[in-house]
């Protein structure tokens, strides 16, 4: 599901092009551009096989089943924050 919300995000997408593009070899062959897509889909794909297999086991489950009221909490509490911060200008 996180490889996904990733893929169709369009703000990941400006991310990953602005970060590369002031990386990247201006007159890359297509091989070069090819090793950088190649990065990315790897990076990418360890970092959320990584993070799936971390909280799929039991006992981090159990973990944040304990703590889940207080993520919500400070979850909507920086929401609010940043949200005002959209909003007001603060």
């Amino acid at each position: 599901a996180g490889f996904l919300v990733d893929l169709l995000n369009p703000f990941v997408s400006i991310f990953y092009l602005s970060l590369f593009s002031t990386l990247m070899i201006v007159n890359g062959s297509l091989f070069e551009l090819s090793c950088y897509g190649l990065i990315i889909f790897i990076i990418t794909l360890s970092w959320f096989s990584f993070v799936a297999l971390f909280f799929a086991q039991a006992r981090m489950q159990n973990y944040f089943q304990g703590k889940n009221h207080y993520i919500q909490a400070l979850s909507g509490l920086a929401m609010y924050y940043f949200s005002s911060k959209v909003i007001f200008g603060f």
